[in-house]
C-alpha cells in the first residue's frame, strides 16, 4: 500500500515538471489567470506648486468677545453673533480665496473657529497663522489652502499698532510669493496734537515699508531697523524687497493720502484698482457719520504686477447683507503663475 502511494506521488511530481518544461518552451500556450489583491496600492502624492492663486483681504469687524448692544440692550463680553458669522462665511465661501488675510480677529481660538466652520461648509484652510501686536483685542491672521515655506512675524509693539504679519508661498515656476498683511492705526485718537492719528499712521506706513525693503522677518531683524527717519539703517543691510510680494489689509486712509503714497511708488509697489460691478471703489462704510472710504487695499510689487497679475481681476465683494456682519468689504485679486510673460520678456 505504501509503495503504491509512493508511486502515485512520484508520478504527480513528474507531471508537474513536464508541464513546467512545456510552458517554458512555449510560453504563448500558457494562459494564466493572475489574481490581484482587492485593495488598491497606496499612491505617492507629490506636492504641486500652485499655478493660480486668488488672494483676498477682509476686516471681520470685531470677530471676538466684546460688550455688545443688541437691540439697544447692553450685554457684557458677548461673542460675535452667529448670524453675523454666517454672513461672513457665506461671502468667503462665494469668493473662495486660496489665501485670505483677515483683520480684527480676536485670537487663535477665534481663528480656528472660523476655519473649522468654513471647512464644515466646504472650504478648508488647513494652514493658519496669527500675530498679536500692541492692540490686544484685534489681531492679524492668514488662512491658507496652500502651505507656507516661511512665516514673518513682527509685533513691533513699540512702533506699530498691530504689527506686520507675512508668509512666503512657493508657487509654480520656482518662484516665491511673499504676502504681508497690516492694519494701520485708526482715525480715533486721544492725542490732541494728532486728532485723527494721521502722523501716527504715516510713521507706521514708513516703518512698514522699511521692514519690507530690508526683508525683516522677526523681532531680532526688526530691531536693527530704526523706527525713526533720522536714524540710518546699518551699512551691512541691503535694500532689497522681495521680487514678488503682496501687501494688503486695512490701511485706514484714503488713496490720495500721504499714508498710501508711502506704498504707491514706481520702485516699491502699485495698488490694484478693485471695483464692484457698479464701478464703486469704497470698502468701508460708517453709518454713524455717513461716509464711505476705500480703506482696504491690495498693493503688489512691480514685477508681480508685470508678470503674474491677472488684469481686471481685482474685485470688491458686494452683498447687500454684508454690512450686517462687517463695516468693511472684502477685496480680492487673481494671479496666474503659468503665464509666460516673464520668460517671454527675457527672450
Amino acid at each position: 500500500m505504501y509503495e503504491k502511494r509512493k508511486k502515485i506521488a512520484l508520478a504527480g511530481i513528474l507531471i508537474l515538471l513536464v508541464g513546467a518544461c512545456f510552458f517554458s518552451m512555449f510560453p504563448e500556450k500558457a494562459n494564466f489567470v493572475v489574481f490581484e489583491p482587492s485593495w488598491e496600492k497606496p499612491k505617492t502624492e507629490c506636492f504641486q506648486f500652485p499655478e493660480k492663486l486668488r488672494i483676498a483681504t477682509y476686516n471681520l469687524h470685531n470677530y471676538r468677545s466684546e460688550n455688545r448692544f443688541p437691540k439697544g440692550k447692553f450685554q457684557y463680553l458677548r461673542p460675535k453673533p452667529e448670524d453675523e458669522k454666517k454672513i461672513l462665511r457665506k461671502i468667503i465661501l462665494d469668493v473662495r480665496p486660496d489665501i485670505l488675510a483677515v483683520q480684527e480677529i480676536g485670537g487663535q481660538e477665534w481663528l480656528d473657529e472660523l476655519a473649522d466652520d468654513l471647512e464644515r461648509e466646504g472650504l478648508a484652510f488647513p494652514y493658519r497663522i496669527l500675530l498679536s501686536g500692541y492692540d490686544r483685542f484685534n489681531h492679524l491672521a492668514f488662512l491658507s489652502r496652500v502651505p507656507f515655506s516661511k512665516s514673518i512675524k513682527i509685533p513691533a509693539k513699540e512702533c506699530l499698532t498691530r504689527g506686520l504679519l507675512g508668509v512666503v508661498v512657493p508657487v509654480s515656476g520656482g518662484n516665491q510669493l511673499t504676502l504681508y498683511t497690516i492694519h494701520l492705526k485708526s482715525k480715533i485718537s486721544k492725542d490732541p496734537k494728532d486728532p485723527e492719528s494721521n502722523r501716527r499712521r504715516l510713521a507706521e506706513a514708513k516703518y512698514i515699508r522699511k521692514l519690507i525693503e530690508y526683508q525683516a522677518y522677526d523681532k531680532n531683524s526688526q530691531k536693527r531697523i530704526s523706527f525713526k527717519d533720522s536714524e540710518n539703517v546699518p551699512a551691512n543691510l541691503k535694500k532689497q524687497p522681495p521680487e514678488f510680494f503682496v501687501l494688503m489689509g486695512d490701511f485706514n486712509d484714503t488713496p490720495e493720502s500721504k499714508v498710501l503714497s508711502v506704498f504707491d511708488s514706481r520702485v516699491f509697489a502699485r495698488p490694484v484698482e478693485a471695483k464692484n460691478s457698479k464701478g464703486e471703489t469704497w470698502t468701508y462704510r460708517n453709518d454713524r457719520f455717513g461716509y464711505i472710504h476705500a480703506f482696504d487695499r491690495i498693493f503688489i510689487s512691480p514685477r508681480l504686477a508685470k508678470y503674474f497679475f491677472v488684469e481686471n481681476s481685482a474685485k470688491i465683494a458686494e452683498y447687500n447683507y454684508a454690512k450686517l456682519a462687517s463695516d468693511h468689504r472684502m477685496v480680492y485679486a487673481d494671479f496666474d503663475f503659468t503665464m509666460d510673460k516673464k520668460n517671454n520678456s527675457q527672450k
